[in-house]
């Protein structure tokens, strides 16, 4: 018995001083070790090819849950391996974002039959099956296989229909009848002579907006545009569900609208290239007039470019309308024709970060083609595009009163060749769902505008709006209709935008860390960073630990963003030894124009917390005082939920112009509350006397459960909301948290008071604008 146990306890010994295998690592530009998100139970999103064993090898070792060492007290009897515990990897279910809005559209939220493309993970656009190669200016196979099989030609021309169209006719009348007052002409040969000459002029204005796609650019584009993202990006990610919802919605034979948010000039050439890839259908995409240069402007066209005018209101003038009945014309027969089409809401790049106003012109024609019943239903879907870098850096010198630089061709080359020679890391393009324009119009529309039904004419629909007295009237609801979808479709591109390592880092400095923070306080703060994230059901476009991402972050914004600093720390533990630690500190540069760069990416962050600093910012100025004197005593600082709620309102009325801070189709008010509720659950805010504290949340559950309150009792309870007295929580920790969130918007709130002030300046004076922009800069430094 003695020898077999001798015996065992070699075997375990020699187990345990066995030698770890050798891997060998190989670096692959496919495989980013922090930006691939998958979910449960996702395997390998590539499929290996059997000659390459060892690459496939390396991966999957790459990806392995990393086991903690426990360090255990060694027995004889016992091999260490069977005294670990078993360690299996968490299993977290993502948020889905992109979901359509319940109120507006509950049909299209509804479609979804199969709820498993909630979790189909996360892919990149970039990674290719079976052809995998070190050089990525080599054709892969399959691409050269498209190019030898032939295509339907899906994408029609409309040419014909466009300028037979009775919009476009009619227009070229309207602009005849002008023309005959001004010159007082009355021979019906030049009438006739004018006609023609303006029908010619709608043909050249056809042939110079029209989008003319080839097949055969486009295969080759796909491939060109692989070698070149692969190049610039380290992967293009997107949601497989997402792109099944879009392949289910594209059998159904209705156009579909994909409305991007315009971050830079990649972002059309994104979508086009990850439909494509999918095998979807690309939109029509509508750009600038501007960008018509020489030879660039014959490729935009084969690759499905049309180009529009910037400002589409008519200046009284027949070239001016006709134009406007050729683009709408255009517009309309190609959905008829079962295009799809993409333009940026905002019409422009945003040059901060956060989303800019909408601009309505292209939307208010596709909402006046379905109101007239040109067309029977469309699809919209918001698109969200995060980039890890910025792309377009001409935004500082904009910010700072700089003239916008012309576009020529020379320069788009240039800047194309300078792109080619970086790396802008990772982009996350997600897809929100597609839901029906018809829906949302019936569900929004005053009762006086009119939808039209599937069997209803356009000179039915359009006979209610021939009354003159009504027709004024119809305009300004049309208007309003048209503004509030573009403004949903703004906030809903905003809040399902998947925000990456860089905006939390930078969102954290601005907001929080604005002297510098050790690497232990920036791995607290990104992990409590995204667990609200997570709360608040919103996903990131990066998975792992935090540690990792904050270095990944760092080394992406640059040395002009962020400085580190490495601080030798002494102390005596003991009386033998001294022990020396380094500690390693970051610092924002928050110089100009470093922090106008640093505050673009952490305006990304900032709409999640938007309604949480308008309360925090109207609390402190309602009390008046700074809070952080008073930390540790006894509170006596007392502020009235109805005049905070009123001060919030009335903050958000000031930036209007800068955010949209919710949904058009919510009560900011109620949210204004939810969001105070919220406060006072976490303990921030006390609620003075015996008042419940989640009074207001339980008031608007019930009017959403529907339930019989009798309308006194409701009135009763709502003024005792609102004559609550809250108290202030003067704790360490419920401080430093509401000067995080007073710190969101107090940036923007001094520039408000600062340009207000130097306003008064221009009373009995006159200054040029850039004069008085370098002005209010200097005073602000």
């Amino acid at each position: 018995m003695a020898d077999l146990i001798q015996n065992v306890q070699q075997v375990y010994q020699k187990w345990e001083k066995r030698s770890a295998p050798n891997v060998r690592y190989r670096k692959n530009r496919n495989q980013f070790p922090h930006s691939v998100s998958s979910t449960n139970n996702e395997g390998a999103a590539y499929v290996p090819d059997h000659g390459n064993y060892r690459q496939i090898r390396d991966k999957r070792n790459k990806y392995r849950p990393r086991i903690q060492n426990f360090k255990l007290p060694k027995y004889d009897g016992l091999a260490q391996f069977k005294m670990a515990p078993s360690i299996f990897p968490e299993s977290k279910s993502r948020p889905f974002m992109g979901s359509a809005c319940a109120k507006c559209v509950p049909l299209s939220k509804a479609s979804i039959l199969d709820p498993s493309v909630y979790s189909l993970g996360v892919n990149n656009a970039l990674h290719i099956p079976f052809f995998h190669s070190r050089n990525h200016f080599n054709l892969h196979m399959n691409d050269v296989l498209k190019l030898l099989k032939p295509q339907k030609p899906v994408y029609l021309d409309v040419s014909t229909k466009v300028l037979s169209s009775k919009s476009v006719l009619s227009a070229i009348d309207k602009a005849v009848e002008m023309h005959e007052k001004g010159y007082n002409t009355g021979d019906d040969i030049a009438i006739s002579k004018a006609k023609v000459e303006l029908y010619e002029k709608a043909k050249t204005i056809l042939y110079t907006m029209k989008a003319s796609i080839s097949t055969l650019c486009l295969n080759l584009s796909s491939v060109f545009l692989h070698c070149i993202f692969n190049k610039v990006f380290n992967g293009i990610l997107i949601h497989k569900g997402q792109i099944e919802i879009l392949k289910s919605v594209s059998q159904e034979n209705i156009p579909v609208i994909y409305l991007p948010v315009h971050r830079s000039n990649f972002d059309y050439m994104l979508i086009s290239f990850i439909l494509y890839r999918n095998s979807l259908k690309i939109p029509l995409v509508a750009a600038d007039e501007k960008l018509y240069i020489p030879f660039w402007r014959y490729l935009m066209k084969f690759l499905g470019v049309f180009f529009v005018r910037k400002h589409l209101d008519c200046d009284q003038n027949e070239t001016d309308y006709v134009y406007k009945a050729v683009l709408k014309s255009y517009i309309t027969e190609s959905l008829k024709s079962g295009q799809n089409l993409e333009f940026f809401t905002e019409g422009d790049l945003s040059i901060s970060g956060k989303p800019r106003l909408p601009e309505v012109g292209l939307l208010s024609i596709v909402v006046d083609s379905l109101l007239t019943g040109s067309i029977e239903d469309v699809y919209i879907s918001p698109v969200s595009i995060s980039y890890e870098k910025i792309i377009e850096r001409n935004f500082v010198r904009e910010l700072l009163g700089h003239p916008k630089d012309k576009e020529s061709f020379f320069s788009v080359l240039h800047s194309i060749w300078k792109m080619l020679h970086l790396n802008f890391g990772n982009v996350r393009v997600n897809f929100g769902q597609p839901y029906s324009l018809k829906e949302f119009l019936s569900s929004s529309k005053p009762k006086s505008l009119t939808i039209p039904d599937d069997n209803s004419s356009p000179e039915s629909a359009s006979s209610e709006s021939s009354n003159p007295i009504n027709r004024d009237l119809i305009k300004e609801q049309h208007q309003a209709l048209v503004n509030k979808l573009a403004h949903h479709v703004i906030y809903d591109a905003t809040f399902s935008t998947s925000l990456m390592s860089t905006h939390l880092l930078a969102f954290l400095f601005v907001s929080r860390y604005r002297k510098g923070a050790t690497q232990q306080q920036l791995q607290s703060g990104m992990e409590w960073l995204r667990a609200q994230l997570l709360i608040k059901k919103h996903d990131l476009g990066f998975t792992g630990e935090s540690l990792p991402a904050i270095k990944y972050a760092v080394d992406s914004l640059g040395n002009n963003l962020i400085m580190s600093e490495i601080i030798e720390m002494e102390w005596t533990s003991s009386d033998l030894e001294n022990n020396n630690v380094k500690v390693i500190v970051y610092k924002p540069v928050m110089k100009l124009p470093h922090v106008l760069e640093l505050q673009y990416y952490a305006n990304s962050v900032m709409p999640f917390f938007l309604l949480e600093s308008m309360i925090v910012n109207s609390l402190y100025c309602l009390v008046d005082v700074d809070i952080c004197h008073f930390r540790l005593c006894d509170s006596k600082l007392y502020v009235s939920r109805d005049k905070l709620i009123d001060k919030a309102l009335e903050l958000n009325s000031m930036l209007q112009y800068e955010f949209i801070a919710a949904s058009p189709c919510a009560d900011i008010s109620l949210l204004l509350n939810d969001v105070l509720d919220e406060l006072i659950e976490k303990e921030y805010l006390h609620v003075a006397g015996a008042t419940v504290v989640h009074h207001n949340r339980n008031l608007q559950h019930s009017r959403k459960s529907a339930m019989a309150f009798d309308e006194s009792d409701e009135e009763e309870e709502l003024q005792c909301a609102r004559e609550q007295q809250l108290k202030i929580d003067l704790k360490e920790e419920s401080i430093c948290h509401l000067e995080f969130l007073r710190n969101i918007l107090s940036p923007y709130i001094e520039s408000y008071w600062l340009s207000a002030c130097a306003l008064l300046k221009l009373i009995n004076e006159v200054k040029e604008e850039s004069v008085f922009i370098q002005e209010i800069q200097e005073t602000a430094q």
